[in-house]
């Protein structure tokens, strides 16, 4: 009598993909699939709290530079082309930053101060190029 082969599918190693792809990913990241997902922040089960970074003047700074630098069409869209340039949002961006850095002066850490010049630079470094196009 003769045995059949018997095709054996591992369906088991997608999840743990998925598991590894999770960890691996930042906890903004993975708050935006959450949010985008379920349509709601996510929360800490024992405090109710989001899942997400504590703010902070360098996240706020961050927020904006990317607002710019997407404006500029420094950052590709979701289909991996870049965005449509638009230098009056990005100047308006940068604009904000700088009231950021003006109205804070003398009242942040040495870190937050050259994280705010660095990002100011850079950004208006990227303006000046990007308007030559």
């Amino acid at each position: 009598m003769s045995e059949e082969k018997k095709l054996q599918i591992d369906e088991g190693w997608k999840s743990q993909v998925d598991r590894e792809k999770a960890s691996l990913r930042s906890p903004v990241e993975a708050g935006a699939d959450q949010v985008a997902a379920n349509d709601e922040p996510p929360a800490d089960s024992e405090k109710g709290k989001r899942d997400l970074p504590p703010a902070s003047l360098i996240l706020l700074i961050s927020s904006l530079a990317s607002q710019a630098m997407a404006a500029m069409g420094a950052i590709p869209g979701d289909d991996g082309k870049p965005l449509p340039m638009n230098l009056k949002f990005a100047r308006h961006f940068i604009d904000l930053i700088a009231v950021v850095e003006d109205k804070t002066r003398n009242n942040l850490t040495s870190d937050e101060v050259s994280f705010l010049n660095g990002s100011l630079h850079h950004l208006r470094l990227l303006f000046v190029e990007c308007s030559r196009r």
